[in-house]
């Protein structure tokens, strides 16, 4: 197959496990590298269209585009927790981590804590712990949102969280 090389973006492409295949979903049309599906070229067709009404169309190999497009979630959540509670937050929190991970579609999801270093920039709150998640989608996160476990641990935190703030981001 010829390459062409015309400007090309990065994606995050998924299994699916419904179509039995990588999934690969942009507005327009896709070419893929040899290598795999970690660049694009815009340009033409994947191996499989699948049109908005439900039609497939055949195309060249490497993915099959939907017509939905897909991005990375990274979310960056800030709790602050009251003073003297935050040991007891971190037990109950690294308790769920073990369910958030095993669910569809998290690639990461830790707690963090300020680390003294000097920099002038840096705020330091004992009280407030930082949220690393990566999710595959936002689908993915916004089910994360309603799964039983995190209803529970929300029950289970709210009388010692005083404020959450929450950052949803997309490579630039």
């Amino acid at each position: 197959m010829k390459m062409s090389h015309r400007k090309s973006i990065d994606i995050v492409p998924h299994y699916s496990e419904q179509m039995k295949g990588l999934v690969v979903v942009l507005p327009g049309k896709v070419r893929l590298t040899r290598s795999g599906i970690s660049r694009i070229v815009l340009g033409i067709q994947a191996t499989m269209t699948i049109t908005k009404d439900g039609k497939k169309r055949a195309g060249h190999p490497g993915a099959i585009f939907t017509g939905k497009e897909i991005f990375m979630i990274t979310v960056i959540a800030s709790i602050h927790i009251k003073p003297g509670h935050t040991s007891q937050f971190l037990e109950i929190f690294k308790s769920n981590v073990p369910d958030v991970l095993a669910e569809e579609g998290c690639i990461e999801y830790y707690p963090a804590v300020d680390v003294q270093t000097g920099l002038p920039p840096q705020e330091l709150d004992e009280n407030v712990v930082t949220v690393i998640e990566k999710w595959k989608d936002l689908d993915a996160l916004k089910n994360h949102l309603g799964t039983p476990h995190m209803l529970a641990y929300r029950e289970q935190v709210k009388e010692i969280v005083l404020k959450l703030t929450v950052k949803v981001l997309k490579k630039a």
